[in-house]
């Protein structure tokens, strides 16, 4: 009986506990192979990354909310209607807004996706004179892209990827940039562009992603974040470059 007694006791416990658990609300804009919705669901190396690893050394639970394009992600993250955004560059700009991670979450190299035919004259930045660049509104651009008379295509939509490989393919566009050259590889694998798109990285535009959080928190999740990092046992990079290496 006394068995039976500390048995049901612990079965208490453990669904106390997981009742107890916060809910932490993480905000996402699709990034595939990083993050990405599928029948209505989020999935990705990302996602795989923060329930496995990061929510259980939080204590939290997650619940993400998405597609967002990005100016809607960055005002609920500054409104506290969400607490964090998983994987983002940092800026000064956002850093006087947001709260960021201690340590980064990897860092990533930018790059274009150009047609095939066109490689020998779209080579590197300088070459963007005068083009017109297909990327996402509000996204985050490098410096030194600052410096040169790029045409900018800036689209809203979730979807925004898909759509500049479409208008590239059909010359209406000179390049698809994004600050992450692995998000452009794995667009440029689909049938439908690899056969006519390639992808370039950008010398001088490397940067650091980190998980970005509201300040409307007081520093609650991002103290619990830094934390569950503190003592890394898995490198996101290493996920990512796995999952990448089997498709």
């Amino acid at each position: 009986m006394r068995k039976v007694i500390l048995g049901l006791s612990l079965v208490v416990l453990t669904v106390g506990l997981a009742f107890s658990q916060e809910k932490i609300m993480v905000g996402y804009m699709d990034n595939p192979p990083n993050i990405n919705t599928e029948q209505g669901k989020a999935t990705g190396v990302l996602v795989d990354y923060w329930e496995n690893y990061i929510a259980p050394a939080m204590q939290v639970k997650i619940e993400w909310v998405g597609p967002l394009p990005p100016s809607r992600s960055f005002q609920m993250l500054q409104d506290g209607e969400i607490n964090c955004i998983a994987l983002i560059s940092k800026n000064p700009e956002r850093a006087k807004i947001y709260d960021f991670s201690d340590k980064p979450t990897r860092e990533v190299t930018a790059g274009i996706a150009i047609l095939k035919k066109n490689q020998s004259t779209i080579t590197s930045v300088n070459s963007l004179q005068g083009k017109i660049v297909t990327f996402i509104k509000d996204g985050f651009i490098p410096d030194i892209m600052k410096k040169v008379d790029i045409k900018w295509d800036l689209i809203s939509s979730p979807t925004w990827k898909v759509q500049g490989f479409r208008k590239l393919v059909g010359e209406r566009v000179d390049a698809v940039f994004d600050p992450d050259i692995a998000t452009l590889d794995y667009v440029q694998a689909q049938k439908d562009f690899s056969a006519v798109v390639m992808t370039i990285p950008l010398r001088g535009t490397e940067s650091l992603n980190y998980a970005m959080f509201s300040k409307k928190d007081n520093g609650k999740y991002v103290t619990l974040y830094n934390k569950a990092r503190a003592t890394d046992t898995v490198s996101y990079a290493d996920l990512l470059k796995k999952s990448l290496a089997k498709q």
